[in-house]
């Protein structure tokens, strides 16, 4: 049976991308919801309407449904995308892409696109060659390719046999054509890639606590005179991109991890800190500005996609908001307030650069506004401070 196109299995943003790229190309492309046992169509047309996830929940077209084993069992390419929730484990997570991968024919190619770890797709393979019955390299062919990290995409492919130029080309989102690794390569150099990205959170974080005068020897200088290195415009909603891959590495199949739990637990524990330095640095606020916490409404501003593969944003708003609610009790996610409380003073902490444009310009000017970048500066609007004591 000659197979064609390519089966996208679990509605993630990352996965909806590639969908599309693939979909514009001309490649046939079928969606597969998680939470159904069906599949539906995506054509370069609605790929080109409906350019994410939420566009096309939303507007909720009338689509072409097949069975998902038939529409697996058909395709060329099954590109393991699913979102994972707060909480998944990595046993639920192989459960989904066994039965994702059940249905797979001879001569087809799995696209795996969530982290693994250091040795992680050795046991994806194992499994793969049991589910299937064929094997990995020969009669059904494996690639490694981790959506949605600090970059977006990894530099490599990774996989388990031969490149396939016509894989690379399909994923390509430019004209740049990804390169072909093997599978531990690839591994290495996303784990070099998230190791990096995250020890430079750290590092700023650690310096910025300082410069603000978070320690007793030092002398605290303006945000305006770091800002020339960017530092200003980094936010937590760029922390943490990312962190759940970073946090399973310490748990990967491989040995001799001890150097690289160690950067694991400096990174995390430098951002679990620096959330709760937020949250001082908003009661700081609140004391010198005499504002009673008591008739305080504190809004979170972040602008969240639901639909991403990690659920590191919504893990990490969940932990600071709960901090800030050890200062203010009155705190909530401004996306799930349904109205604001008109007698209390407003505060709102911003945390991504375009939430923080959108509270500085709205017409309510926040009583303060909390900056979550690593200055966590603080500046004081025009919005009413009645509540003092």
């Amino acid at each position: 049976m000659e197979r064609g196109g390519a089966v996208v299995y679990g509605m993630s943003e990352e996965g909806y991308a590639a969908a599309c790229i693939m979909a514009v190309k001309g490649t046939p492309v079928s969606l597969v919801d998680e939470s159904t046992a069906s599949a539906v169509q995506l054509t370069a047309e609605m790929a080109k309407i409906y350019p994410d996830v939420h566009s096309l929940k939303e507007d909720e077209p009338i689509l072409l449904l097949e069975p998902t084993n038939k529409a697996v069992g058909e395709a060329a390419y099954l590109v393991f995308s699913p979102r994972m929730k707060a909480g998944e484990d990595a046993a639920e997570v192989l459960s989904k892409f066994k039965d994702a991968a059940s249905c797979l024919g001879r001569d087809s190619s799995v696209v795996y696109c969530l982290p693994t770890g250091l040795g992680g797709n050795a046991e994806n393979m194992s499994v793969l060659e049991h589910v299937t019955g064929f094997e990995v390299g020969k009669t059904i062919s494996y690639y490694y390719y981790p959506l949605g990290g600090p970059s977006g995409s990894p530099a490599v492919i990774g996989t388990a046999g031969a490149g396939n130029e016509n894989l690379a080309r399909m994923l390509a989102a430019g004209r740049r054509v990804k390169a072909f690794a093997s599978i531990p390569t690839s591994e290495y150099l996303y784990t070099m890639h998230l190791l990096s990205h995250f020890t430079s959170v750290y590092d700023v974080l650690e310096v910025c606590r300082i410069a603000s005068g978070g320690a007793r020897s030092s002398v605290p200088v303006p945000a305006s005179e770091l800002s020339l290195d960017g530092i200003t415009d980094l936010f937590l909603d760029d922390m943490v991109v990312g962190q759940h891959d970073m946090c399973m590495l310490p748990s990967s199949p491989a040995e001799g991890l001890g150097g690289i739990a160690h950067l694991v637990n400096m990174a995390s524990r430098g951002i679990d800190q620096y959330i709760r330095r937020l949250a001082t640095t908003l009661h700081r606020a609140l004391k010198r500005h005499e504002i009673r916490p008591s008739k305080t409404q504190v809004l979170v501003s972040w602008t969240i996609n639901r639909h991403e593969i990690r659920a590191d944003k919504v893990v990490t708003l969940g932990a600071l908001i709960e901090c800030l609610r050890d200062y203010v009790s009155d705190v909530a996610y401004e996306r799930d307030a349904e109205q604001f409380h008109t007698d209390r003073t407003l505060v709102v902490v911003a945390c991504s650069k375009a939430d923080y444009e959108r509270a500085a310009a709205r017409k309510d000017s926040p009583a303060i506004l909390l900056k979550a970048n690593p200055m966590c500066e603080v500046s004081v609007g025009s919005g009413p401070k009645r509540n003092r004591a």
